[in-house]
Formats: C-alpha cells, structure tokens, sequence
C-alpha cells in the first residue's frame, strides 16, 4: 500500500520528549502517567490534570484503539496542479486516552467512527536527513 501521508519532515526530540521516542524505536508506544493518581496523559503534560500532581511516568500502552474523528489535510498546489493528501486521526486507546497522529489509509471514503486502529511507527524524515521514529495509524486487519 502506498501511504503517501506518512512522509514529512524530520521530527527532533528534546529531553522531555526522549523517553517517548526511545520506546518509538523499541516499538513501543507510550505515554505520560501520573505517579500520584496513575491517569495516563498526553504525551506533551507537564502536570496531571485530572489530581494537579506535577510528577509523572512513562507508561506504555496497549496499540489497540478506535477512531474517533480524523481530517484530511491537502497541500496546495505544485506547478502542475497536483497536491498531496494529509490525514490525521484521533484514536481513543482502549486504556482511555486519545492520540492524534498520522492516519494511513488510501482513501477517506471508508472511515467512519468505531473502526478499530493500530499503532504502526515510521523514520521521519527522509534517508538523507532521518528524524526520530514516529508512531502513525493503521486501519486492523
């Protein structure tokens, strides 16, 4: 299958974010939870919002999820008229929390809410210039 929506630019890590792509390259993906009250979070929290604690873990969570909404992003045109297709989904992991990444599918047509997703990881970036390896979804099988 050609997934033209899973190239893009290279994505560089920092010191908050490194533990979130060393799991990406072990294929595993994971999340923030908090040592207080263990609500898992958004990879990006700094505090829990669900008790305020300001100490949070890593976790890793299951890949299964169900889509709960996407968008289909088009660039603009090149010189001969052509643009490239984007698509981005919201999936709900069966642990609670939602995540939106890149969703690769070849058409839009058959999406709907409820379908069942899987997490997938790719190098972003090019061979050139590799970024950090990214979590993506997949339609199950």
């Amino acid at each position: 299958m050609y997934l033209p929506n899973l190239e893009f630019p290279a994505v560089q890590r920092d010191s908050h974010s490194a533990p979130f792509f060393d799991a990406a390259a072990r294929g595993e993906l994971v999340l923030r939870v908090c040592n207080q009250c263990q609500t898992l979070l958004a990879v990006a929290a700094f505090s829990c919002s669900a008790c305020l604690a300001g100490h949070l873990g890593w976790q890793v969570v299951s890949s299964a999820a169900k889509l709960v909404t996407w968008t289909s992003i088009h660039t603009k045109p090149d010189t001969a008229g052509a643009t490239r297709q984007t698509v981005v989904g919201t999936g709900e992991f069966d642990e609670g929390p939602w995540l939106n990444a890149r969703l690769a599918v070849d058409s839009t047509d058959l999406l709907r809410e409820g379908l069942q997703l899987t997490i997938g990881f790719v190098t972003s970036g090019t061979a050139e210039a590799p970024g950090e390896i990214v979590p993506y979804w997949k339609l199950s099988s």
